[in-house]
């Protein structure tokens, strides 16, 4: 029953999931030759066009100079409040980023528009399984950078809360069985 008692309260006093960033700063500046970039957390895929990657790791959808073209990231497992920080907005500028889970299902959107703002546009639902960029730049105004793509990881059962379970369910048994035992004699 000690043993029981520890490991549980081992388990209560676990760290929970930490925030996590897409490193984009390890890509070469410039147009990278393709409409697929793959990382750990998260695959980007825009159709049509390339990614461009500006300094300190700011990425855009482009084609013909422009940043104005439509991307998604599709996150290797499900994922919670996402947040991405957008930069060089010209003042007729826009975007919305939509959220999706598994199934396809819209969770929910966060929008901008232009007048030279600069935010952060934050995503705050659980289960989310891609994000889809919707760039409303006109080519003429440039469109948006972004970078700082920041989410926390939706915490999944692990080993340890079965192997809890296990051991409250051995316990209970040993309880069980000595009252068994004893009302036998």
């Amino acid at each position: 029953m000690r043993t029981t008692f520890l490991f549980l309260s081992m388990l209560l006093l676990a760290p929970a999931a930490q925030g996590a960033t897409i490193d984009l700063s390890g890509l070469p500046v410039g147009l990278q030759g393709t409409n697929t970039l793959v990382f750990p957390e998260a695959t980007f895929v825009s159709v049509p066009g390339d990614f461009s990657v500006a300094s300190g790791g700011e990425i855009c959808a482009t084609a013909s100079g422009g940043c104005t073209f439509d991307f998604e990231v599709i996150f290797a497992a499900p994922v919670t409040d996402v947040s991405v920080d957008l930069s060089a907005a010209g003042s007729q500028d826009a975007v919305t980023i939509s959220a999706f889970d598994d199934a396809g299902g819209l969770l929910g959107t966060a929008a901008t528009a232009g007048a030279g703002s600069l935010p952060t546009l934050s995503l705050g639902f659980s289960g989310i399984a891609r994000i889809e960029i919707d760039d409303m730049s006109s080519p003429s105004t440039g469109g948006y950078f972004y970078s700082n793509f920041q989410f926390d990881p939706v915490p999944e059962p692990g080993a340890g809360t079965l192997c809890a379970a296990g051991l409250l369910a051995m316990a209970a048994g040993r309880r069980v069985g000595a009252r068994l035992r004893s009302s036998r004699r």
